[in-house]
């Protein structure tokens, strides 16, 4: 897991078990938030390869991923996390202005305001007579 999370950045077919590894490593992390010291051992190694995978590469999941990293190492840190705060706002505001990974599928002559029927409780068969 270690080693796809510090694959070079420019290899495309790992991207994908890279975007995992980063999500397990959070998780993983996530369970000694309380233990601070110990928390600090496991992530210090990958902190470096998900910030310049995050800076650099564009795949959704992996972003998606490496900021789920970074925000169990901001609830770990607390205060000691503001310094890494602007940095990592300033690639918030750039995910949330770019249009990677974004699949909208639009449908000739819907409303893109109306409301999507998609779901059981407005389907007009799914409360049944006598239930």
């Amino acid at each position: 897991m270690g080693q796809l999370v510090k694959q070079i950045p420019g290899n495309s077919e790992l991207l994908p078990l890279r975007a995992q590894a980063t999500s397990c490593l959070g998780k993983m992390a996530d369970l000694l938030r309380n233990d601070r010291e110990s928390y600090l051992k496991i992530i210090h190694p990958y902190v470096d390869p998900i910030w310049l995978g995050l800076k650099e590469i564009t795949d959704p999941a992996l972003r998606e991923n490496s900021f789920a990293f970074f925000y169990s190492v901001a609830h770990c840190l607390k205060d000691d996390f503001k310094p890494f705060l602007e940095p990592i706002m300033e690639l918030i505001y750039e995910a949330i202005a770019s249009n990677d990974g974004m699949n909208r599928k639009e449908t000739p002559n819907q409303n893109p305001l109306e409301e999507d029927s998609c779901s059981d409780e407005e389907d007009p068969d799914y409360y049944k007579a006598g239930t």
